[in-house]
């Protein structure tokens, strides 16, 4: 998995970069990420190239619940 982010550092695609984050009402999780693509504009899409198990799991629930809430809106 991935995700694109923003950052006001310049990254090179390629780079290992540690990112961290934190979800509603919980404790940061922190992964190491491999940048594939980069952009000043676009902001930067990177590969997720290793998570904890358990930041892997909060992560996971966290993107159902918020699918399940995007679902019974519309």
């Amino acid at each position: 998995g991935g995700l694109l982010l923003s950052s006001s550092k310049a990254l090179l695609s390629g780079a290992l970069v540690e990112v961290s984050f934190a979800l509603p009402g919980s404790e940061p999780i922190t992964f190491k990420a491999l940048i594939r693509h980069a952009s000043e504009d676009r902001g930067c899409g990177v590969e997720f190239v290793e998570v904890l198990p358990h930041h892997q799991a909060r992560l996971a629930a966290y993107l159902d619940r918020l699918d399940a809430a995007i679902r019974s809106v519309g």
